[in-house]
């Protein structure tokens, strides 16, 4: 499996569909695609570590950024997922649900 040593050189798209793609910029290889999102996926960010997706399914997913592998689903919102962001402690997301949920990142699964 390849390495993703440089997230710099990477760029992640989602043409309106329910996977996301990671490419390099450099050679137009796309290098992975994550699936897991059963509806549009609407927002993506990313860092050296972790990718996280927010999708029409009313999801928010969190991918490890080195191996593509799929890390949590975090369930709350009742509608559309419009908005995610994140650092080391928390995922922030908000919803066409009229909620923005902060999800705890070192307790996603409690």
């Amino acid at each position: 499996m390849q390495t993703l040593a440089d997230p710099c050189a990477l760029g992640l798209i989602n043409p309106l569909l329910q996977t996301i793609k990671v490419w390099d910029v450099h050679d137009g290889q796309c290098l992975r695609t994550l699936a897991g999102h059963t509806e549009l996926v609407r927002c993506v960010r990313f860092n050296k570590e972790f990718i996280v997706s927010g999708s029409y399914d009313n999801k928010v997913r969190v991918w490890d950024f080195q191996t593509g592998d799929h890390l949590y689903q975090l369930e709350g919102h009742s509608n559309r997922v419009f908005r995610v962001q994140f650092d080391s402690f928390k995922i922030i997301s908000s919803s066409q649900d009229d909620h923005i949920r902060i999800w705890d990142f070192l307790d996603v699964d409690g």
